[in-house]
């Protein structure tokens, strides 16, 4: 159940140019929290709204028409809607208005979300133990060798009563780590809707 949890960073990606399945041509970065404080988070979400904004500026047809995740469902998107409330109401108390998020708010309340989670669910065939995005991962590197998909070691637990004080220990002492692990799962989740669009959302078979 969520809880305000602070959100720690903001991984993402596009394809600017080149080929589906291929590594050149992926725009991906992840934006991360300097502090644990409020007036840091909420500079994360502005700071996650100006890079929306160059999106939209790229192209004088550009705009965010949808977000693609894995489990955005049940975390992202709601988290979103819940800081939107939280620091609408924090800054009201400070006699200001919240401003600079608004990109922000657009993407999550005003864009097409698909959670490949739930694609992957009907797919029972595949034989995988569990519905974990790590699991997702073995399979394409087993499968599709040929995707180049990050090869990041696991560092968080898989278990999720576990994974958010362990995600929350890496992001404190050890920020390297903590970015390779954010920028491998947003890297990889773009080359496998690609490699789902391209094949016409067809899974292989082991």
């Amino acid at each position: 159940m969520l809880t305000n949890e602070r959100i720690l960073s903001i991984a993402f990606s596009r394809r600017v140019n080149g080929d589906y399945c291929q590594k050149e041509g992926i725009e991906y970065n992840t934006l991360i929290l300097r502090d644990d404080t409020d007036e840091e988070e909420l500079s994360l979400l502005r700071d996650f709204n100006n890079v929306l904004e160059r999106f939209r500026l790229s192209r004088a047809d550009a705009c965010v028409l949808g977000v693609i995740g894995y489990g955005i469902r049940g975390y992202d998107t709601p988290l979103l809607s819940m800081k939107k409330r939280y620091y609408r109401n924090y800054c009201e108390q400070r006699g200001s208005k919240l401003e600079g998020i608004w990109n922000v708010v657009d993407m999550n309340e005003s864009t097409i979300h698909v959670d490949l989670y739930h694609f992957f669910k009907f797919f029972k065939h595949l034989g995988l133990e569990t519905l974990k995005f790590s699991q997702i991962v073995n399979f394409y590197s087993s499968t599709c060798p040929e995707l180049p998909l990050m090869k990041t070691k696991l560092v968080v637990s898989e278990d999720p009563d576990k994974k958010g004080d362990e995600l929350y220990k890496l992001w404190k002492y050890d920020r390297k780590r903590f970015e390779e692990y954010a920028l491998g799962d947003v890297f990889n989740l773009q080359i496998i809707t690609e490699k789902l669009i391209r094949d016409n959302y067809k899974v292989p078979r082991r």
